[in-house]
């Protein structure tokens, strides 16, 4: 497996990692179980995990920006699937594994370090979901090859991961700030 994003969100005093890993899956076989079930109302933000559906509710509605990223993906041919993921090693907050790209559509998957909660957790989901609308952007990307060349253009080498294994977007780090500082705002 190759990790193709790394960096580190400040949020509240704590800094959270991040990394689009990438990693080919069998699309097919792998997920059909996990997602048969999504429903399809048209949203390509999906998630079976009740604590993301909620996350990805929170974000929608408190966030502008989050709202923004949302449709963006929804206007792409990009489909991001969320969930926690409690066995994620610290220092990471959060990563995205391409999947598979096939039918028109590219796959990726999100995870998020199920030790992160409230703002933290829909901050680091705004942070990934950039990543997402980063691959959306860029056609060229189809599997983990073309990934790796597009991050070697928009990223930059993450401290994180061995030399050349990890790339973040400064894009992707003012998204998961600037998701934070409007919930924060909300909140006050």
């Amino acid at each position: 497996m190759m990790s193709f994003t790394g960096a580190t969100i400040g949020t509240m005093g704590c800094h959270l990692r991040s990394f689009v890993v990438v990693t080919v899956l069998s699309c097919g076989a792998s997920l059909q179980p996990i997602y048969a079930e999504q429903p399809s109302d048209g949203t390509h933000v999906r998630t079976n995990d009740s604590r993301m559906r909620a996350a990805i509710a929170d974000g929608i509605a408190g966030s502008a920006f989050f709202r923004d990223l949302v449709a963006q993906l929804d206007a792409s041919d990009v489909i991001v699937y969320a969930e926690s993921d409690c066995l994620m090693p610290p220092p990471l907050g959060g990563r995205l594994t391409f999947m598979s790209s096939a039918g028109g559509r590219r796959y990726v998957l999100v995870r998020i370090a199920c030790t992160i909660e409230g703002r933290g957790q829909i901050a680091m989901l705004g942070h990934e979901l950039r990543h997402a609308v980063e691959i959306a952007d860029a056609e060229s990307v189809v599997d983990e090859s073309s990934l790796a060349v597009a991050y070697r253009q928009i990223g930059f080498a993450s401290n994180a991961m061995p030399t050349g294994a990890g790339f973040d977007s400064r894009a992707a780090i003012e998204a998961g700030r600037r998701v934070w500082e409007e919930l924060s705002r909300r909140a006050e």
